[in-house]
């Protein structure tokens, strides 16, 4: 009976061990949104496995003409991992009245992902190509861009 409860157990969490995440401890993805070649989001996800829970940190830069001086926006919080999904919610981060509780979800899909964020200064929305993992990183270029 024990054997059959750890095997499920297993089962489980195998869309997590076996999904298209790296299961290394820290890990990121950069999200690239160019607006028009006239501005630029880049966001960077970093995610941390840490014993029983998952930490990230969301590091954005708006820079190009059309923002004048280049903008930046860093926040922190904890992460859920479900297959192929990292939802996150912000607990802080440099703003303290606008950043807690804002979200972002990353789907990553074999070839493709896409990128859903309501943290200001960051990307908002956001399909894009996934390029291959080279040392436990990530990273992402965003080939279309969609706005609400």
């Amino acid at each position: 009976m024990r054997t059959l409860i750890l095997a499920a157990a297993l089962l489980g969490s195998a869309p997590c061990l076996a999904g298209p995440f790296p299961t290394a401890e820290t890990w990121s993805v950069t999200v690239q949104d160019d607006i028009l070649d006239r501005m630029s989001v880049q966001s960077v996800l970093t995610v941390r496995r840490m014993d029983d829970r998952v930490r990230f940190t969301l590091d954005c830069v708006v820079s190009g003409p059309a923002a004048r001086t280049d903008s930046r926006t860093s926040a922190w919080g904890t992460a859920s991992i479900a297959g192929d999904v990292v939802n996150g919610i912000v607990e802080g981060g440099q703003d303290v009245l606008q950043l807690p509780d804002r979200t972002f979800t990353l789907t990553l899909g074999r070839k493709f992902g896409t990128w859903a964020s309501n943290v200001p200064g960051c990307t908002q929305k956001a399909g894009f190509l996934r390029d291959a993992v080279v040392d436990g990183i990530q990273a992402i270029d965003s080939v279309r861009r969609g706005r609400d």
